[in-house]
């Protein structure tokens, strides 16, 4: 009986290590999109938002910087995002950037509003805004963005995430 449990007990391990060891494509997404030559002055961003169409069960769209980069990522995203759990992009972003969260972290972390700079290449910037809170209908987004950490930008910061505009074309269930 006891070799049995080890034996359960070391097949939990090797499946265990192996899933952890399968890179997210979502990592390999942000890699790209994270350290890919920023133009002279260039601010690089995505924002994906949830929950804009009263209408529809479920609505997601997302919105970028004018780059193809950002355009192509915000079309992957359109496609390999989770549009029930909103909170598992963030999750997993950081998630790429090495932190690790609680199993039940999306709990603690509704109706949160704010700005988290992410690990990186020294020369980058990273930030991830987050707004769960203060969008109306309950809408929820979240924008990562890369500038260059040895720049200056006028304004200093992206504006507030405000909410989708009406009618913006989307995906919707």
């Amino acid at each position: 009986m006891r070799t049995k449990a080890w034996g359960i007990a070391v097949a939990a391990l090797i499946s265990t290590s192996s899933q952890a060891a399968v890179p997210d494509e979502l990592c390999a997404k942000l890699r790209a999109f994270e350290t890919v030559r920023l133009r002279d002055g260039e601010r690089r961003w995505v924002e994906f938002h949830w929950g804009f169409d009263q209408a529809a069960i479920w609505s997601w769209a997302c919105r970028n910087s004018a780059d193809t980069l950002s355009k192509t990522t915000c079309g992957w995203l359109m496609h390999h995002t989770n549009q029930e759990f909103s909170m598992s992009l963030p999750h997993r972003i950081m998630a790429c950037h090495g932190y690790r969260l609680p199993k039940f972290a999306h709990y603690d972390w509704a109706k949160i509003a704010g700005t988290i700079r992410l690990r990186g290449a020294s020369d980058r910037r990273i930030l991830m805004d987050l707004n769960y809170r203060d969008l109306p209908n309950g809408e929820q987004a979240v924008r990562i963005s890369v500038e260059d950490a040895n720049k200056t930008y006028d304004p200093d910061e992206l504006p507030p995430i405000e909410p989708m505009p009406a009618g913006r074309k989307a995906a919707s269930r």
